[in-house]
């Protein structure tokens, strides 16, 4: 007998590469007292934002009465001058939103040495606050992690697994300091993102808040929403929304209305003049109404979904694996939704984001409950089927039946603490790798050579460490105080590699960074003289060549002057020449003939006009003839 799957309701928008959303925003303030008054301002800091994800195609600022309004980059100030009882403001925008996914190299933790430009991203505020139990439990969090995008995965998931989301009297009044929700493990969206960037600040990672509104299944429409941004150096702000899930990616059903340093600030503040007076305001009512889809993502993860046990008597627990291959050599967050179970109660922890190390295979588990209230002398089945962001999907089918034996919680949460434990690789304290290539650039026909440096700093005997760049790996044994080199030849196919160190117990990576050429990159800058000189007078010609690469036989050749050679023994050099100005009429040629390592011949022509005064008539007929011929 076949039974009806239960289904857990994914009704969202993140298999969408874009939206185009009408977004409305409508307030307003009454007037109480007298009708004396001067002026009323209204500065409002919660307008859609302008960034790489999001555009605002248009945008319509309104008010009733009308008013003066100055509209700066991230706010509206609505200014009146004459008494009315009632004030309303406005906003009707049309704003595409695109899906945000991040992709991104190792980068050490903890950040040294940070732009003093994201520093104020690290102090507290009034309801971002950071107490000694902050700063504990997130170095708890952290501790042994040397990797940045790791720690911030670790804050945000601990955040997420830890704190209730709530919403209680009091969460529903105001927002509440990081410190209250650590104590009392419950909150709404702007309390755990407070704390989670209250976490990422007190361990040197700028974090900011941001205001906006997002689509969701819970009464399926746009509601006012918390998320945050994490600064990542050489990289940016990236986007972490810890209450849906979502790190290091952002469904497109997200606005962006406002980024501040503190949860607790204001989206409108009132100033005003007036004889005894005073205002009463409304809740502000923000409305988005999806009216366009991009095209739907095509999957770019290859998952797998294996039930561990799968004949089984009814109210047995299965244990269920979904494997996951990274085929990025980057860090990635994959995020996983059940969409089909036996018991939709048996559904928790769902989504689940899943954190990537460069081209893992990586696993993860859940225990399904199958329903116990069944007719005996049935085989039933059902299927559990999981998705992801990019709409990869894929599933496995159960039977269960009296025929066959109960199978416990005990017996399958013991069973995948075995396989977590084989699947459990950290960075380790005890191995040191480091690698370099022999160049800072390759050309595209040449052979990356890798050279790897791997000892054991540890005080135990390390064997069966396999090293790999790739496919191509070495077996070694390490004792104690060992070093060992391993070399790799590879294509230069990208300009970044990551080589690991892996056994049973450990995982290291040590990655290598490097130009890829198809040829010199020589370039000419500052190419300069005076625009405007007499034809009998000096002209002074300036110019700089710069390159990574090695250059041979440089020859340089201004106008139909003899050539000149140098050297080129920097990156960057200057060159100047002194010559006549009679031997231009109306431009300046520079031509350069060089060749890279491999004698390959390259050239590069420049040219700049020049204004010569006083030319004689002979002059220009045998520049009209050297054209010419």
């Amino acid at each position: 007998m076949f039974i009806p799957l239960a289904s857990a309701e994914v009704d969202n928008y993140y298999g969408y590469s874009e939206l185009i959303i009408d977004y409305e925003f409508n307030t307003e303030v009454e007037l109480d007292g007298g009708n004396d008054l001067d002026y009323l301002n209204a500065n409002l800091t919660l307008i859609p934002l302008e960034s790489y994800r999001q555009e605002v195609i248009s945008f319509y600022p309104n008010s009733n009465p009308v008013s003066e309004i100055v509209h700066g980059d991230t706010f509206l100030n609505y200014i009146w001058n004459e008494y009315n009882p009632i004030f309303q403001i406005g906003i009707e925008s049309s704003i595409k939103s695109k899906s945000s996914f991040h992709k991104l190299d190792h980068i050490s933790f903890p950040i040294i040495d940070l732009d003093e430009n994201y520093q104020m991203y690290l102090q507290e505020g009034e309801k971002i606050d950071i107490t000694d139990d902050i700063v504990n439990k997130a170095a708890e969090i952290v501790a042994g992690e040397d990797d940045l995008y790791t720690a911030v995965f670790k804050l945000a998931d601990w955040t997420r697994n830890n704190i209730e989301y709530d919403l209680n009297s009091l969460t529903a009044k105001a927002a509440l300091k990081s410190s209250w929700v650590l104590e009392n493990r419950q909150g709404v969206c702007d309390e755990m993102t407070s704390l989670f960037i209250s976490f990422c600040r007190s361990v040197g990672i700028p974090a900011r808040f941001i205001s906006g509104t997002a689509y969701t299944n819970v009464d399926y429409s746009f509601g006012n929403h918390g998320w945050a941004e994490v600064y990542f150096p050489d990289h940016g702000w990236v986007p972490y929304d810890v209450t849906f899930g979502e790190y290091s990616w952002l469904n497109p059903a997200h606005i962006s209305l406002a980024k501040s340093l503190d949860s607790g600030d204001s989206a409108i503040k009132y100033s005003w003049m007036g004889n005894n007076i005073d205002i009463e305001t409304t809740p502000i009512i923000i409305n988005a109404e999806v009216v366009s889809e991009g095209d739907y993502l095509e999957p770019i993860f290859d998952i797998d979904v294996d039930f561990l046990v799968d004949q089984v008597a009814p109210g047995s627990y299965v244990p269920v694996r979904v494997s996951i291959d990274n085929n990025f050599d980057k860090y990635v967050t994959n995020t996983i939704f059940i969409t089909k179970s036996p018991s939709p109660l048996a559904v928790k922890d769902n989504p689940r984001p899943i954190l990537m190390k460069p081209n893992q295979e990586k696993s993860s588990f859940w225990t399904i409950k199958v329903p116990s209230d069944v007719d005996p002398g049935y085989v039933y089945t059902s299927t559990f089927e999981v998705k992801d962001i990019f709409g990869s999907i894929s599933s496995d089918t159960l039977e269960f039946s009296q025929q066959y034996e109960l199978f416990t919680q005990d017996e399958a949460l013991s069973l995948i603490e075995g396989l977590e434990e084989e699947e459990d690789m950290t960075y380790s304290e005890n191995i040191f790798l480091e690698c370099s290539s022999s160049k800072d650039y390759y050309y595209f026909f040449e052979k990356v050579k890798i050279n790897c440096e791997v000892q054991n700093i540890g005080n135990t005997l390390i064997s069966e460490l396999r090293v790999c760049l790739y496919e191509e790996c070495e077996d070694i044994d390490l004792n104690i105080a060992q070093k060992k080199n391993i070399f790799f030849n590879t294509d230069p196919s990208i300009g970044n590699l990551a080589v690991s160190a892996k056994n049973s117990d450990l995982e290291v990576y040590s990655f290598i960074n490097f130009l890829i050429l198809d040829s010199p990159d020589l370039e000419v800058s500052n190419f300069e003289f005076k625009d405007i000189v007499s034809y009998n007078d000096k002209l002074d010609i300036s110019f700089v060549l710069s390159s990574k690469a090695i250059i041979n036989n440089l020859e340089i050749v201004v106008g139909g002057l003899e050539p000149i050679n140098i050297e080129k023994t920097k990156e960057s050099i200057p060159v100047s020449i002194n010559t006549d100005a009679k031997y231009f009429i109306d431009r300046v040629d520079l031509v350069i003939n060089y060749e890279d390592e491999y004698g390959n011949k390259f050239s590069i022509e420049e040219f700049k006009s020049i204004n010569i005064n006083d030319i004689p008539w002979y002059a220009r007929f045998f520049n009209l003839f050297r054209r010419i011929f």
